[in-house]
């Protein structure tokens, strides 16, 4: 099953499943940061970069193009309607000079420039924080995870235990969604999910699906006397790479030069102006 998850731990033994979570999450961290507010051509940089380390995560090149039949999809709209909509209310934004105009089928368009700027550079920054995000989730165990939060950062175990639900959680309803659509297939059920007649179909039998097993889990947790004591007892050891601090600081020297150099690009924003 691990294997058709797109948002799931996968097993394996690679070069980014050796590095303790801690420094995966520093530079994770690091990479939200700098596409925050990189400008657009930073950004496809780091895009590059990301698609250079995957080799590296263990996951087959299968795995790694499905999140970005989500993506293209979500980029349309961030890319399509900002450059209309700004223009629009380009008096009220102050955007009265920066009209464009495009010519498609004979049909002349007028459109921001400033839209599309913000447009393409959230498109941007999602897919770089995205495909950053699926790397480390692809090569952490939540259970690691948890342990790090509680052992390293001394956060609460039972917030640091949100967290690992919420990881377990997701993959089992992408999992059940998984299931629930080959049985309708199976039986011949034609259905398309934007729909009422999909909703009803899929996605309400999923989300009973995922209650129930929610109420099983707290009372499984219930049972076993979850929060009574005010710490936790991990069975698990965490493997850590041997220069672990060489490599820490080093993920961290990296994460400042990257965000440095944006800023000194005078172009590091949080809004598209640049």
């Amino acid at each position: 099953m691990a294997r058709d998850l797109v948002l799931g731990y996968h097993d394996g033994d690679s070069p980014l499943h050796r590095i303790d979570p801690l420094t995966k999450l520093i530079a994770l961290i690091g990479v939200i940061i700098f596409a925050v507010g990189a400008p657009i051509d930073y950004n496809g940089w780091m895009l590059l970069g990301l698609f250079a380390i995957a080799p590296a995560s263990g996951v087959d090149l299968k795995t790694f193009l499905r999140p970005w039949s989500a993506l293209i999809p979500l980029w349309v709209p961030f890319i399509l309607l900002p450059p209309v909509l700004f223009h629009l209310q380009r008096g009220f934004l102050g955007l009265a000079n920066d009209t464009a105009h495009l010519v498609l089928f004979g049909h002349d368009i007028a459109y921001s420039r400033y839209g599309l700027t913000y447009g393409l550079k959230i498109a941007a920054r999602g897919s770089v924080i995205g495909i950053a995000s699926l790397l480390v989730l692809w090569t952490t165990h939540p259970r690691d995870l948890v342990q790090a939060l509680v052992q390293e950062l001394r956060a609460p175990y039972k917030y640091a235990w949100a967290v690992f639900l919420a990881l377990i959680y997701v993959p089992i309803v992408q999992h059940e969604t998984q299931i629930r659509g080959y049985a309708l297939h199976i039986r011949g059920v034609q259905y398309r999910r934007l729909s009422l007649r999909g909703l009803r179909l899929l996605a309400i039998p999923v989300i009973f699906r995922s209650l129930r097993r929610g109420f099983a889990t707290a009372l499984s947790m219930e049972a076993r006397g979850f929060g009574v004591a005010p710490t936790r007892v991990f069975r698990n050891d965490l493997r850590y790479p041997k220069p672990l601090r060489i490599l820490r600081a080093a993920v961290v020297i990296a994460a400042a030069i990257l965000i440095g150099l944006a800023i000194r690009s005078g172009r590091f924003a949080v809004m598209a102006h640049s």
